[in-house]
């Protein structure tokens, strides 16, 4: 993926998209082409002219491994501890934001279903036939946008690996009020999403870069978790995947288990 995108932004559109974002949002960019902000109007500006779905749209493959080095053995291990000892072989899920479906593989020969929803339809169509081609009948991909889709059937378990960081504040409520809806009283939702540690003003801190088109949207620990449990969850489990600092502000990737009271 980044191969193409190096190839796709030649020295000519970097600065013809420079200029143009310039213009459009008034204000600084950095030197890897990145909007670092916590302005809500500067936010408003960008939604307003570009969409994560734009860069999205156009990725067929995924894994976290690209993202953060090395980190795949720690996911299986959380999935292994925290999911597989609670759920088996009568046990149907549902994956919001599931890309090429690496996890959703993964889980597949220990329960009876798994339906993964994904907004690319090319990451869709990479994933359906990677389970044709590992033999998996119990395992579906659809093409399905978080802020606005409504599950049609009940699941026993819900997953969502780096969904909230790409919806805005109206997309993450419905996202999370879909989920809690499909899932019965106990049930288990399991999250992971890079969360802003800035105790003090408490915002939201959003991350543009104009190269690529990627879009974030970190927000605040406290902020996340009352969004979560105003759906009607409360906190089983939690762990920090990995931290970072930058502009001034702790950053972690945290892995949480959510039960539906």
């Amino acid at each position: 993926m980044l191969k193409q995108i190096k190839e796709l932004f030649t020295e000519k559109k970097r600065e013809e998209k420079y200029l143009e974002y310039l213009k459009i949002i008034g204000c600084a960019i950095d030197e890897n082409g990145q909007i670092f902000t916590q302005s809500e109007n500067i936010h408003k500006k960008i939604r307003k002219h570009f969409s994560y779905k734009d860069f999205w749209s156009e990725v067929s493959d995924y894994s976290i491994n690209e993202v953060y080095e090395n980190i795949e053995e720690r996911v299986r291990k959380f999935l292994d501890s925290q999911l597989l000892p609670c759920y088996g072989k009568n046990s149907s899920m549902f994956s919001m934001a599931c890309g090429s479906g690496e996890n959703e593989l993964y889980l597949a020969p220990y329960l009876k279903e798994i339906d993964g929803y994904e907004y690319s339809l090319k990451m869709v169509q990479t994933a359906n036939k990677r389970a044709e081609n590992q033999g998996f009948v119990n395992l579906h991909f659809y093409q399905a946008d978080a802020s606005s889709c409504i599950f049609e059937k009940k699941y026993d378990i819900g997953m969502s690996f780096f969904l909230f960081a790409y919806l805005d504040d109206d997309g993450a409520k419905h996202a999370i009020e879909n989920m809690a809806e499909s899932l019965p009283v106990g049930g288990k939702l399991y999250l992971r999403d890079t969360l802003n540690f800035d105790l003090d003003t408490k915002v939201t801190i959003y991350l543009y870069n104009y190269v690529t088109g990627y879009f974030a949207a970190y927000r605040n620990i406290e902020t996340y978790y009352k969004l979560i449990q105003n759906a009607g969850f409360k906190l089983n489990y939690e762990e920090v995947l990995r931290e970072s600092y930058g502009n001034g502000v702790t950053f972690k990737l945290v892995q949480s288990v959510w039960e539906k009271v």
